[in-house]
């Protein structure tokens, strides 16, 4: 894998890695959208609690950091048609200002995660989160697991804090898409 950091190449080897990291295992998965999501619940059944919305946000990765043979392209589609909660807004406008096609769902209660792909080709253009309520992230949080600083050359527990707080309609993230293609090594431009 390669990435361009400050204009720097950077590379590693994706090894055993999943679908949004490596071409050849993408292309073997399977292009049913039900067996696709049981591969889906399958290849991450050790990162936890696998739900709908996790299954989502793998899709989205999936699509935007890699090149997406038609078929599966397809499969993908249609297994996210599948999962509940996702919606289709024919009359959104992507992040470069032009109409687009939102396939989104919401995650966590909090943000409205969208894939925008062209309204009439699919290709896949951007991906958007937006929060849909006001939101502050605090410690400790509610599982319990303390984090600990260094003071005086002694490990003290972090004091609980706000760590972040987002407004309803505010843009979470946003990636886009400004070129995909093959090259025939990392750090080349397609």
């Amino acid at each position: 894998m390669g990435y361009l950091v400050d204009g720097e190449l950077q590379t590693s080897n994706p090894g055993e890695r999943t679908p949004e990291n490596t071409y050849a295992l993408l292309a073997s998965l399977p292009t049913d959208p039900d067996a696709l999501l049981a591969t889906y619940r399958e290849l991450y059944q050790d990162a936890g609690p696998i739900d709908d919305e996790w299954i989502f946000l793998r899709f989205a990765v999936t699509l935007s950091q890699n090149l997406v043979a038609p078929e599966h392209e397809a499969a993908i589609f249609r297994a996210i048609a599948k999962l509940p909660g996702v919606t289709v807004d024919e009359t959104a406008i992507d992040t470069e200002g032009r109409p687009a096609l939102s396939v989104s769902q919401v995650a966590e209660g909090r943000r409205k995660v969208e894939i925008l792909l062209d309204p009439v080709t699919y290709a896949y253009r951007a991906r958007r989160e937006t929060a849909i309520t006001d939101h502050e992230e605090r410690y400790p949080k509610p599982n319990g697991v303390q984090m600990f600083t260094m003071k005086d050359g002694k490990q003290v527990p972090v004091p609980p804090h706000l760590e972040w707080s987002i407004e309803k309609g505010t843009t979470w993230s946003i990636s886009t898409r400004v070129a995909i293609g093959v090259v025939d090594q990392a750090g080349e431009r397609p």
